[in-house]
């Protein structure tokens, strides 16, 4: 069934009583993380009428990240990924992994892939001309980059980029999470002041907002990702 917000009226006379309700929303998430899984359906619970399911390929990302480069093997065994997840008949298929937009940009075979950091980098991108883009991985670099490239294009807004890598972070991902955040945070805090807006290039950098004491928005695609997705399915 697609998505709708459904009225039905009831009544006798002039009494009549509406029902607003929600038919489901059926999402696939791709995940290069298992600690992903757990995020994900906490930030889900506050959608009614959502269902999710969860799909895992750490060995993907790391092979990535060991080689250097998305081969073309990579390419393959990302769209094998998503014949599987769509044997689940999902409305959506979101991957969570900001590296692998490198191969949905492309388009082949992605007709109901998106990644979730494109509604991210549109709100920041429509309000912010001076952003600082900070990522734990350089295999984020590029995609990330090329996507807020294209967006301003899109928008027609003049964007100036500064980069913050936090490269002392990613060593305690996913097993010391608390560890990896404080690691964002402090390679952030010489940042906070040379930007109007900061971006979190990464879904796993969610969590260091809550870290933060900054009057500056930061931007993280988990939150502003899933609410783009569920609304843009209720219309």
């Amino acid at each position: 069934m697609d998505l709708n917000w459904l009225i039905l009226l009831f009544g006798v006379g002039d009494s009549q009583t509406y029902f607003l309700y929600m038919s489901s929303i059926k999402f696939s998430f791709i995940h290069t993380s298992h600690t992903h899984v757990k995020r994900f359906k906490n930030v889900l619970r506050r959608y009614s009428g959502v269902q999710a399911s969860h799909f895992v390929d750490e060995e993907l990302l790391g092979d990535i990240l060991l080689r250097g480069e998305i081969g073309k093997d990579h390419e393959l065994r990302f769209k094998g990924l998503i014949k599987e997840v769509n044997k689940t008949y999902p409305q959506l298929v979101i991957c969570t992994c900001s590296t692998l937009g490198q191969i949905i940009s492309k388009g082949k075979g992605m007709n109901n892939v998106v990644g979730l950091d494109q509604p991210m980098i549109e709100t920041c991108i429509e309000k912010h001309q001076k952003v600082v883009v900070a990522y734990t991985l350089k295999s984020t670099v590029f995609p990330t980059l090329e996507l807020i490239a294209k967006t301003a294009k899109a928008l027609n807004k003049p964007v100036e980029i500064i980069e913050c890598f936090c490269e002392k972070a990613w060593e305690y991902f996913p097993h010391d999470v608390d560890q990896y955040l404080t690691k964002i945070k402090e390679a952030l805090l010489p940042f906070i002041q040379k930007g109007d807006a900061i971006i979190l290039a990464q879904a796993s950098m969610g969590g260091v907002k809550q870290m933060m004491s900054t009057d500056k928005p930061l931007y993280s695609s988990d939150e502003i990702g899933i609410d783009y997705y569920v609304r843009s399915l209720m219309k």
